[in-house]
């Protein structure tokens, strides 16, 4: 299945998902809600799940943006190393680079959310 109509068969029922402002889904949550809305079982979500956060490490690794028409952009953001003090203990620590993982929504995404 192609990796854009896999993410927006999974993802883009939850849009109207019923959510509360107080309530914070959580991992079983999550996988019982896209089982749900997609009619697949809870097992068969879970592994879709996880060879979906295995693509977009992949190509977020190798500093490549992943975008998903009508759902966002996952964008990688290179962090230099750094050196932090801890002003308690005055222990200077070195803090090795890393790359974090930005999601900018759609317009398309953004609308239907608002």
């Amino acid at each position: 299945m192609p990796f854009a109509r896999l993410f927006s068969t999974l993802l883009l029922p939850l849009i109207n998902y019923p959510l509360y402002s107080s309530y914070s889904m959580d991992n079983k949550a999550f996988l019982s809600a896209i089982s749900k809305a997609t009619g697949r079982d809870v097992a068969q979500v879970s592994l879709t799940i996880q060879k979906l956060a295995e693509i977009l490490s992949s190509y977020c690794s190798e500093m490549d943006a992943v975008a998903i028409p009508g759902f966002g952009t996952f964008q990688p953001v290179k962090h230099s190393e750094s050196v932090e003090h801890d002003s308690a203990t005055g222990r200077s620590t070195l803090v090795p680079p890393s790359i974090q993982v930005e999601f900018k929504p759609s317009v398309l995404l953004r609308k239907s959310l608002s």
